[in-house]
């Protein structure tokens, strides 16, 4: 089998965005050509070119990579190895490493979680690329506390079982008990802001468990959008359907913002990362498939194109819920 050009791989790459387009598959396939890619460029000597992919290979390794067996449900394992890629490639990429920190929290890793916030905090100020909006900075700095306490309370646990003659007790058994205080009242604080609720003009931080609770119990004709830790969800009187990430970022400007900016094809582009502005025909394929999306589920004529312009014009309350932390546009 003859060996493939970039020729070849660009043209693999758009087959295999056309397919995601249609959710086949996750983006597994898309990462893995996007890396040979950049391979083969650099064995072209395109050092310029090579360096492009390897900017559009990192976006998707840290915006995506949790999706690379389904563009539907997140994977944690695929999220932590993509996470890693990324900042193999490139270290100063605050999202990534705040990222991380999350995954390893959800772990228990905190050593390494503390290790990943404390990265993000320091290259914030140096990144070009994927730096933290303000909730996530605020929250960083909260998941390093938490993080080097219980850090800190491992290690005077352990250092408790040593027989050391004259051995010297930094902190004394009240001083644990005050750290210990706060570290609970730091994540209670997390635990309760870890979601925000938006319906209309309202916007309300809950828990995990009082956002999914929210949702159960949401009135008869109200739809809603829900970015979950696993899946994003669209819901309408009973009916719910999982979607991909673009669709769910696309249905969030939408909701929020179109009828003051209406999407278009430069938004629409920018939403999904890419540069310039999306294809007239891959605009209106969006558009489309999104609105069947929703008339699926009881929500006919809910988007408006109009002159290369979409809002959604359907009247209908929604209620959106996203981690707070989420950064969607």
């Amino acid at each position: 089998m003859p060996k493939r050009t970039s020729n070849d791989l660009s043209e693999e790459i758009r087959e295999a965005k056309r397919n995601l387009e249609e959710e086949k598959g996750g983006y597994s396939r898309l990462i893995a050509l996007y890396r040979e890619l950049r391979q083969q460029l650099r064995r072209e000597n395109d050092r310029d070119l090579a360096e492009d992919v390897e900017k559009k290979l990192i976006y998707y390794l840290v915006e995506y990579g949790s999706y690379m067996k389904t563009a539907h449900r997140k994977d944690e394992k695929s999220s932590i190895d993509s996470l890693k890629q990324a900042l193999h490639f490139e270290d100063h990429l605050p999202l990534a490493h705040y990222r991380l920190g999350l995954l390893y929290v959800q772990r228990g890793r905190f050593t390494e979680a503390g290790s990943h916030f404390s990265k993000a905090l320091e290259v914030q100020g140096q990144a070009e690329r994927f730096p933290l909006n303000e909730r996530q900075l605020y929250y960083a700095h909260l998941y390093l506390i938490t993080s080097e306490i219980h850090v800190l309370y491992d290690l005077h646990e352990k250092m408790g079982l040593l027989s050391v003659p004259g051995k010297y007790e930094p902190f004394s058994s009240s001083d644990m008990s005050w750290l210990y205080e706060k570290l609970q009242e730091t994540e209670s604080y997390l635990n309760t802001h870890a979601f925000l609720k938006i319906t209309g003009e309202k916007m309300e931080f809950l828990s995990k468990e009082e956002a999914e609770e929210s949702l159960l119990q949401k009135s008869r004709g109200t739809g809603h959008l829900y970015f979950g830790d696993e899946t994003i969800e669209i819901g309408f009187d009973g009916k719910t359907e999982e979607i991909s990430r673009d669709y769910g970022k696309i249905l969030y400007y939408l909701l929020q913002s179109s009828r003051e900016e209406p999407l278009d094809a430069g938004v629409m582009a920018e939403l999904a990362g890419e540069e310039g502005e999306v294809k007239p025909t891959t605009f209106r394929q969006r558009v489309s498939r999104l609105s069947r999306k929703l008339e699926e589920l009881g929500l006919t004529e809910a988007l408006t194109m109009e002159h290369g312009f979409c809002t959604f014009t359907a009247a209908v309350p929604f209620i959106i819920v996203h981690r707070a932390d989420e950064q969607l546009h």
